[in-house]
């Protein structure tokens, strides 16, 4: 049997733990559910997960029942969910039209932009606050030399009155 042929053949209520499962995740990045048996009715399952997993960067449901109705309720969860780390989200081969594809596709490439420009800027701000952090601390440093050398100098010092004898007083 070749690569094409096979299917996993699972439903929608191995998908439900599946899932359920998710929700607890926080290891699992990529997720390939292509070639079930899966269909709209897992959406129910599905959802929660898209809105609440922060740690799956792909996932797919390549070749199963879904239809145009679950590809618009993918578009909105995706679009809904605020901590989203998806960067690909792949639903091709199942009943969807190509506009509802497009869609999705669309919104996939340019969240995925997004994300890496966010990380590009959270990477150049801890580059920066750890270039100030360590200037800070030289600086810190510095100053804290100074004032122990200075406050050495000014603690005590010594003259010589004139009569020859050596004086001791504080300053």
């Amino acid at each position: 049997m070749d690569q094409a042929q096979k299917v996993n053949r699972l439903r929608d209520d191995a998908v439900k733990h599946i899932f359920e499962a998710l929700l607890l995740n926080s290891h699992l990045q990529e997720l390939d559910l292509g070639r079930n048996s899966i269909r709209d009715d897992a959406m129910e399952f599905i959802a929660e997960v898209i809105l609440r997993n922060k740690f799956i960067t792909k996932l797919s449901f390549e070749d199963n029942y879904f239809t145009d109705e679950a590809a618009e309720v993918f578009l909105k969860l995706l679009q809904k969910a605020e901590h989203l780390s998806m960067t690909e989200f792949t639903i091709h081969s199942n009943y969807i039209s190509e506009i509802k594809l497009q869609q999705i596709d669309l919104f996939m490439r340019t969240h995925a932009r997004e994300l890496q420009k966010k990380k590009r800027e959270n990477k150049r701000q801890r580059s920066q606050s750890n270039v100030g952090v360590g200037n800070d601390a030289r600086e810190e440093s510095k100053m804290s030399a100074g004032r122990q050398s200075s406050g050495s100098l000014s603690r005590s010092t010594s003259r010589i009155s004139r009569g020859g004898s050596r004086e001791a007083s504080k300053v």
